[in-house]
């Protein structure tokens, strides 16, 4: 259940929602396991023909004390349906099961984002025809299927993956909602998680029931997989006792659940949408209820709406994290000595400034990363790959290239890196011009051990070099994935991602693709 509807009269709630999303998804997997009982289970082998004869048998008393304990069960986990939801996310997972789905879902990610950058090179070299042909971009078939597919491309990572690798969730779905999370609002500085409780109850009523349409398939879908999950680990217990080919009804509710949890990973993305649809037309009736007054402009939209979201997430006072100029004169409390202007001007300021993200600097530049030492090559689709020995430490070496030094003197920065090495250029178009840009560089390498995993530095933006080194060791023989991500106002403006094959020197055992030896 959105956050929003829970105040909702329970009169709705048994109405249409109820009988969609709380009432038949546990009744359907009660019936099921009944069937199961009426057919002898677990007392004897489970005979079809029981079934269907006491079933015949039943009378309306029956059948209602049914519907009667179904109907109690669902009023009761009605307000439990958003932790549901949550579980299906991932969220509140232990440790032993949440790494190995996060493992994974990297992987998806490191895949994904590699078709994007194979869509945008293809791109790039289309756009690169055109100008030198002089035709239009999308003048021939193909060139459209190179823009179809990078768009499509992009969809796919922007609705499927929150912004940033750290957010991941265990789960497809709890990726997409996160994604959701991370990106409705976001171009109009809001944040969709602390916006959305106070923007869907002014709604208008044509976006607001295809919102909650789209919210009641994924929570129907949601509560169907949880309990025919249930309903498969039950029918699992009453049947192992006579062993045999009946076991195999219990994968019948597993079928269920799996089709449940996909569905839901489509009415996730449908409800995403309808989300995203609400911030862009209905964003300016937040204003009307608050009784704010409209920005003039984009820019003071966006300056507005983040201190919205700086009082409603964090309690600073509206007032308190304007600009310098716009301070509050005096703060009174009971029984508290008074601040006077500059010294809450100064608070708000350093709150503002912890809170709210800069807005980036327009550079362009070049990201590169390898091994020192290591066997290195690119496999089929161009990912990196790099040879290391388990139980030795390397040296994993980023390089950082802006303004004119990334492409009037690449060789010195190629000499920097190692063979073997990955570069990927830097393009951030569209913020404000500054003479340098702070930049962080972060490491996220799961199951290896890096001996500093963040560096944070300033470049020029007009020509300039920074190199860093870091110690790298894989403890354990296998295949890993590695991401070296570059961030600029805190928004990710490049990656790489590579594949790092460790190899325990004692067994030689290597399955990996054959690699040239780094001779530096």
């Amino acid at each position: 259940m959105p956050e929003a509807q829970i105040g909702m009269p329970m009169g709705r709630l048994l109405q249409g929602r109820f009988l969609l999303v709380g009432f038949l998804p546990p009744f359907a997997a009660v019936f099921f396991v009944w069937l199961l009982l009426l057919a002898g289970a677990p007392g004897r082998m489970p005979q079809g023909t029981d079934a269907l004869r006491r079933v015949s048998e039943l009378t309306l008393g029956d059948i209602f004390l049914l519907v009667t304990v179904v109907t109690f069960v669902a009023v009761v986990l009605a307000p439990l349906q958003l932790a549901t939801v949550r579980l299906l996310e991932g969220t509140g997972w232990p440790g032993w099961l949440a790494r190995p789905a996060l493992w994974r879902q990297g992987r998806r990610y490191a895949r994904q984002l590699a078709i994007l950058r194979s869509a945008e090179e293809r791109l790039n070299e289309v756009f690169a025809e055109s100008t030198r042909t002089g035709d239009s971009v999308s003048a021939a078939p193909s060139r459209q299927r190179v823009l179809r597919r990078a768009g499509e491309a992009e969809e796919a990572l922007r609705r499927g993956f929150p912004h940033g690798a750290h957010h991941l969730r265990p789960t497809g779905l709890g990726n997409i909602l996160a994604a959701m999370e991370s990106e409705a609002g976001r171009p109009y500085g809001l944040d969709a998680a602390t916006a959305w409780p106070r923007l869907y109850p002014v709604l208008g009523d044509r976006v607001r029931a295809l919102v909650d349409d789209r919210r009641d398939l994924l929570d129907a879908s949601a509560r169907t997989c949880v309990c025919f999950v249930l309903a498969s680990l039950v029918t699992l217990g009453l049947l192992i006792p006579h062993g045999g080919l009946t076991i195999l009804l219990a994968l019948v509710p597993a079928a269920v659940a799996w089709l449940s949890y996909t569905g839901a990973q489509h009415s996730a993305m449908a409800y995403a949408r309808g989300v995203h649809v609400a911030f862009e037309l209905h964003r300016f009736d937040l204003y009307t209820a608050l009784r704010l007054p409209l920005p003039d402009d984009r820019q003071e939209e966006r300056d507005m709406n983040e201190r919205l979201c700086l009082e409603w997430r964090q309690g600073v006072p509206l007032d308190a994290n304007r600009g310098p100029n716009e301070r509050l004169a005096l703060y009174h409390h009971p029984g508290r000595q008074s601040i006077d202007a500059e010294t809450l001007g100064l608070v708000g300021e350093q709150v503002r400034r912890a809170l709210v993200p800069p807005a980036p600097v327009s550079f362009t530049g070049v990201l590169g990363a390898g091994v020192v030492g290591a066997a290195a090559g690119p496999d089929s689709d161009g990912t990196p790959q790099w040879r290391l020995t388990t139980g030795t430490t390397h040296t994993l070496r980023t390089v950082v290239v802006t303004g004119r030094m990334a492409y009037r003197d690449p060789a010195e920065a190629e000499g920097r890196l190692p063979a073997g090495a990955a570069v990927r250029t830097v393009a951030v178009t569209g913020g404000r011009r500054a003479t340098e840009v702070d930049l962080d560089v972060e490491i996220d390498a799961a199951f290896l051990r890096v001996a500093e995993s963040g560096h944070s530095f300033r470049c020029r933006t007009d020509s300039d070099m920074v190199v860093h080194e870091t110690e790298l060791a894989p403890e354990t023989a296998g295949e890993y994935d590695l991401r070296v991500a570059l961030y600029s106002a805190g928004r990710l403006v490049q990656a790489v991602i590579a594949t790092v094959h460790a190899v325990d020197p004692n067994t030689g055992q290597d399955t990996g693709p054959d690699l040239a030896k780094d001779p530096r």
